[in-house]
């Protein structure tokens, strides 16, 4: 096998354990040694790789992205029209499931680095940017059949896009299904009766 392609290989499977302590022990807790460990390996051979766990976590957020491109825009082909494409948008946005397909607990975690890490708020805003894109051609896709009156598709995906964001981070919070589902519901008809209203 290709040097290369073990190098990749290896990589990944850093990639994987250090998700897995995410979601185990947060990020924080989720130090290079203890991936290193998992592996049965000496940590100097994770820094061969990845220099810093900074390194480590831009790597992560980019598979990420990887993921999000693998299940969305396959998860649309095939509908029979575009009313039932554009309702499986909406529904799979507002849904637990997306906060599942977007990793949230690792995403939230590693937002606030953000703020610290120009490489990371680098690779978040290339994941927001592939998201928008998608919802844009979406959104001018449901006016083309008139399904809805938008005027300005980018900033309606902006907005939803925010409203994704905002329901997902306090469902994390919340942690009612019950009381997280009934807003789903609400936010999917608010939604749909601003677009048809052209209210943007």
């Amino acid at each position: 096998m290709p040097k290369t392609r073990i190098a990749e290989l290896r990589k990944r499977e850093i990639l994987t354990h250090l998700h897995e302590l995410i979601v185990q022990e947060g990020l924080e807790g989720a130090s290079m040694t203890k991936v290193a460990k998992r592996m049965e390996v000496n940590s100097s051979l994770l820094f061969h790789y990845f220099p810093t766990k900074d390194a480590a976590l831009s790597a992560l957020i980019n598979q990420l992205l990887e993921h999000y491109e693998r299940h969305f825009v396959p998860m649309l082909e095939g509908q029979p029209d575009a009313g039932a494409r554009f309702s499986k948008v909406l529904e799979a946005l507002f849904s637990p499931e997306w906060d599942a397909l977007t990793e949230g607990r690792v995403f939230y975690s590693c937002y606030p680095l953000i703020f610290r890490e120009a490489e990371i708020k680098r690779r978040f805003q290339q994941l927001f940017a592939q998201f928008h894109a998608h919802l844009v051609q979406e959104l001018e896709r449901a006016r083309q059949h008139g399904l809805i009156k938008v005027e300005d598709p980018a900033l309606a995906a902006h907005l939803i896009i925010s409203m994704v964001e905002g329901i997902n981070f306090y469902e994390n919070i919340l942690s009612a299904p019950e009381l997280v589902e009934a807003q789903y519901a609400a936010f999917r008809r608010l939604v749909m009766q601003a677009l048809r209203a052209g209210v943007v």
